[in-house]
């Protein structure tokens, strides 16, 4: 998962590298403001929730919050955190409730949702990138 996660955060910093760079001066305030907060909240956010849960099948604050995605890359680049995500993947007295669902969850469960959350993110920015090359190139694609 570990790596899975790095891929992500990795590809979030591109996307909204690419989308300031290219496409600030083209699409609208809203949509670029939208990219900025993908990248400097709903990420950092969905990462601490990782880390909450970390923390939690650690039984101490091994992992402080992150506050940037360089934070989070940092973080994920270290291969020992694996061993975190394992030890609360494998914790079947770790778990949360989904009111949507209406069901409690696994760590493991928790987990997918949050790195889920961040997939959701990095997707966002790439379609706002692909809204941008449309409107670059009068609504045709490249």
């Amino acid at each position: 998962m570990r790596t899975e996660i790095l891929k992500l955060l990795n590809k979030g910093k591109e996307l909204h590298t690419e989308l300031i760079a290219e496409y600030s001066g083209i699409l609208p305030e809203n949509i670029i403001d939208g990219g900025n907060r993908t990248i400097s909240e709903d990420i950092p956010n969905k990462t601490n929730a990782i880390l909450t849960i970390l923390n939690m099948a650690e039984k101490e604050e091994k992992y402080s919050p992150i506050n940037n995605i360089d934070d989070a890359i940092n973080l994920f680049e270290n291969e020992n955190i694996q061993e975190s995500i394992d030890k609360a993947i494998g914790n079947k007295d770790l778990a949360g409730y989904s009111p949507l669902k209406n069901k409690k969850l696994s760590a493991a469960e928790i987990l997918e949702n949050a790195k889920f959350g961040i997939e959701s993110g990095v997707q966002l920015l790439s379609m706002q990138i692909m809204a941008g090359k449309l409107s670059k190139n009068g609504g045709m694609m490249e």
